[in-house]
């Protein structure tokens, strides 16, 4: 019972609501009925034609006219449509539709090559990197070489390399000598002596990185002194057991390291060879 009551109710609402805007209807069908009123007492002549209105085959015929009317503007645009492809290229729109293709072929490809650049700029910042990393680990292992050598020929001197400008090894190295304990400005300061056994420590100890089988020296000692020239026969062997030195020198410091003695002379306007085995012997052959 309670559920017939509340959709009587629900009923009864629903008819309120719709007594309002029937109402409503009734009060603008009103309210426009004097309007027309209005406007047919100021223009006469809608009186008279009154009787005409949506009559067909006269002029109030509303729905003939808008078909009329339609039609009209349709062959107005069809004219305009026409002469449009007189005056448009129809192979423009084919060029057109071609030169787009194109242009989406190119940005694939700009993608393609921008992708590509953020890889090549990446591996090179990788083998930036690791070049850098393998150039420092070189440094100090040619600057512990070279400060070990010059020391072996230059008894009580130490040598270093130090980077250039900006602490960069890029911008280049600098020599650094102690002799002493005490650190030279200037390598002009050093015997020629001093400067030749400087230079050989450095190149022997940028060669020993990567040591070659086999070296030639000719009168790298022409400008040293005996005790000089035998601490560079002892050098070499301690330092390049795995390499084989052929030497030309004149000094007998040198003669006392060797493995293998080639002596050559004169004898009767004619050069004469002869072979002596050293009295040392170890992996290195000088």
């Amino acid at each position: 019972m309670c559920e017939k009551q509340n959709r009587i109710e629900k009923i009864d609402t629903k008819i309120y609501f719709f007594r309002v805007k029937l109402e409503g209807f009734f009060f603008q069908k009103d309210y426009i009925r004097k309007r027309i009123e209005k406007y047919e007492v100021k223009n006469v002549w809608i009186q008279k034609l009154k009787k005409f209105l949506g009559k067909e085959d006269t002029e109030f015929d509303f729905l003939k006219n808008m078909i009329l009317l339609i039609l009209e503007k349709y062959e107005k645009y069809i004219k305009k449509i026409t002469k449009l492809n007189i005056i448009i290229n129809k192979n423009v729109i084919s060029q057109f539709e071609k030169n787009n293709n194109d242009a989406k072929e190119l940005k694939k490809k700009v993608e393609i090559v921008k992708s590509d650049k953020n890889l090549l700029r990446k591996i090179i910042r990788e083998l930036e990197g690791k070049k850098k990393r393998i150039i420092q680990t070189i440094f100090e292992k040619i600057n512990n070489n070279f400060n070990d050598m010059s020391t072996m020929l230059l008894p009580g001197t130490n040598a270093k390399l130090i980077p250039g400008e900006k602490n960069n090894i890029d911008e280049g190295l600098k020599i650094h000598v102690a002799i002493g304990g005490e650190w030279r400005e200037n390598l002009n300061e050093l015997s020629g002596g001093q400067k030749t056994l400087l230079a050989l420590s450095l190149i022997l100890s940028l060669l020993r990185c990567k040591p070659a089988p086999v070296y030639i020296l000719d009168e790298i000692d022409s400008a040293l002194d005996l005790s000089q020239t035998q601490n560079i026969g002892i050098m070499l062997k301690r330092h390049f057991k795995e390499s084989q030195f052929i030497i030309v020198s004149l000094k007998q410091g040198l003669f006392s390291n060797a493995n293998v003695i080639f002596r050559t002379y004169l004898k009767c306007g004619m050069s004469q060879v002869t072979r002596s085995v050293g009295s040392v012997r170890n992996c290195s052959r000088l």
